[in-house]
């Protein structure tokens, strides 16, 4: 039996039919439901403009990260050393970036999150809004990954 590429989906799912969403687009999908995958919710509803952007990221195997710091609870401190997430961060980004499988791309909110992403955009929020703060987010996502 051939083993399936864990990243290469097989088939296509109309937006509309799957997602009640009125799109005429498809996007890639796997032939066979695994354990990441939730039971269907016939009562919820897709917020539109939300699942378009994240199926549009996902058909240009794109990841976009916004964050506004590292999370780190009490235990994980007690338990670790203070590097502990930061470095297991970086650990699974460099896996992930040397695979090629995925891009990602990371918006900090006054943040800068250049020793964590190879391509990041610090965004000031406070004095950076409208069209340039949409221009700062199209020049990230322009941006040719570093290899």
């Amino acid at each position: 039996m051939t083993e399936l590429n864990p990243w290469r989906p097989e088939r296509l799912l109309d937006v509309r039919a799957v997602f009640g969403i009125d799109s005429d687009l498809q996007v890639p999908a796997f032939a066979e439901r695994d354990e990441h995958v939730p039971e269907i919710d016939a009562v919820y509803r897709f917020d539109r403009d939300t699942t378009l952007a994240r199926l549009a990221g996902l058909m240009r195997k794109r990841l976009v990260v916004v964050s506004d710091g590292c999370p780190m609870d009490g235990a994980t401190n007690l338990a670790n050393d203070a590097f502990c997430l930061d470095n297991h961060l970086k650990q699974v980004l460099q896996r992930h970036e040397r695979a090629g499988h995925v891009e990602i791309c990371a918006l900090g909110l006054g943040l800068d999150l250049s020793p964590f992403y190879s391509r990041c955009q610090a965004l000031d929020l406070g004095t950076t809004a409208g069209p340039a703060l949409l221009r700062d987010i199209l020049q990230l996502l322009a941006r040719p990954a570093r290899r």
